[in-house]
């Protein structure tokens, strides 16, 4: 994490008020933060620069082939003390991007609860575990052009209200529609 996210992300991070656009931006970055796993960029027609500075947001729209985003915000932004949960992947700039959305929720008013479900071991070589999301808090907190987002990161994680989990499940080959509730 350097001053250079700072700088992309700081006018999303300090919006006073979270809408229903600041929500739908951050679960696009969320998912087009996945893009910057190494693994993937080969086949990808944006830089990382790209990706990291939003340029994928809006004109990478076309390559979702089922979009339910505006389904999904209507779902978030009605709900009343919510608690939503997001499957961690990669270290880095895609678990910043979901930290990001998760500020965006739990600013909303709508969510008072969010769980991050990690991975128990670094499967492939980059996905979270326990140490990275620790990691990335820690360099958060010491990134000046972040400090209001990376403290109230601390506060969320203090209140209970960020929560971090890790099962096996993650790491295993079955499918979601066998997961355990």
């Amino acid at each position: 994490i350097n001053a250079e996210y700072g700088k992309i992300w700081s006018s999303l991070c300090d919006v006073t008020m979270v809408t229903r656009d600041v929500i739908a931006t951050c679960i696009k970055l969320s998912l087009w933060g996945n893009k910057t796993d190494l693994s993937l960029l080969e086949h990808f027609k944006l830089s990382v620069k790209d990706v990291q500075s939003g340029v994928a947001v809006d004109e990478n729209d076309g390559r979702i082939l089922s979009n339910d985003l505006e389904k999904v915000v209507e779902c978030l932004m009605s709900l009343e003390n919510g608690h939503v949960g997001i499957v961690l992947d990669n270290s880095g700039y895609e678990l910043f991007s979901d930290l990001c959305l998760v500020d965006a929720l739990l600013r909303s008013g709508r969510v008072t609860m969010v769980t991050l479900h990690q991975k128990t071991i670094p499967w492939f070589v980059s996905d979270v575990t326990q140490c990275d999301f620790n990691s990335t808090l820690s360099d958060l907190l010491g990134c000046e052009e972040l400090k209001g987002f990376s403290e109230r990161l601390s506060s969320y994680k203090s209140a209970c209200k960020l929560v971090t989990t890790e099962h096996p499940f993650w790491t295993s080959p079955s499918p979601y529609c066998e997961m355990q509730s």
